[in-house]
């Protein structure tokens, strides 16, 4: 059996902080505790830009309490960024991982963040330092590649639900002023946060009347129709769009 790699973990968060992040840190450091070839456990304080200003907190100094308390608390604990990095950048960066002898490289976040991962890797291994970079998932969007789930889709939709539901009943009460209401998800490719809205949905008068989603193109005229035929047939009208619509 071949010796397993020694040497020190860095985590880090990025993007968007979801309702989970905090939970995927937590998982990687409890998991990195149980394995004696991990020395040091280090934090990159706001994600990529900490690693490039090596400002990385000790981990290992947080009590099991702490660390467990990550699973239900919001905001990114280590801090976020969206910081895009130039080539010059990860030449940096490897020589701080080989400084602090990081093995381990774990990043927390979306599309950006896993393909700022690979990059360090293909790096890494170019150079001929033996590294384990692996991307986690965080995001909200359901639409990151090669992954079993994206764990923050669950606590979106749930939020788009309720907050749907609620911009209806309004939207429904008001009855003579503001009785045409657009709420905008977030989203990129992938309509899967935008559908999640109809979830409200449990009659055929009730908000969301109306759902447009990334995988299909928008048509204005065909969006105006279809606004005055339900305000027409209920008096008011709510639509749900995706993000840069």
């Amino acid at each position: 059996m071949a010796e397993k790699l020694k040497g020190n973990l860095l985590v880090g968060q990025s993007g968007g902080p979801t309702a989970v992040i905090n939970s995927s840190l937590a998982g990687v450091i409890e998991e990195a505790m149980q394995h004696a070839e991990i020395g040091d456990i280090y934090g990159a304080v706001h994600g990529i830009e900490g690693v490039l200003k090596e400002e990385l907190a000790d981990l290992r100094a947080e009590s099991k309490d702490s660390i467990a308390a990550l699973k239900r608390s919001p905001s990114a604990a280590l801090g976020s960024c969206r910081h895009k990095l130039k080539d010059a950048d990860y030449e940096k960066i490897l020589k701080i991982l080989e400084a602090h002898n990081i093995r381990y490289f774990c990043y927390i976040g979306g599309n950006d963040s896993a393909d700022t991962t690979h990059k360090i890797w293909q790096l890494a291994e170019s150079s001929g330092y033996e590294l384990r970079a692996m991307g986690i998932p965080k995001t909200v969007d359901n639409d990151l590649g090669f992954t079993d789930h994206c764990p923050g889709y669950g606590s979106v939709a749930r939020f788009n639900a309720i907050s749907t539901m609620e911009a209806g009943r309004d939207t429904e009460a008001i009855g003579l002023v503001d009785n045409v209401k657009i709420i905008e998800t977030m989203g990129r490719n992938a309509g899967w946060i935008t559908a999640s809205c109809a979830l409200a949905r449990r009659e055929e008068c009730e908000a969301p009347h109306l759902i447009y989603l990334p995988e299909r193109v928008f048509d204005m005229g065909r969006f105006l129709q279809d606004v005055k035929q339900v305000f027409g047939k209920w008096g008011y009208c709510l639509v749900a769009v995706y993000r840069g619509q």
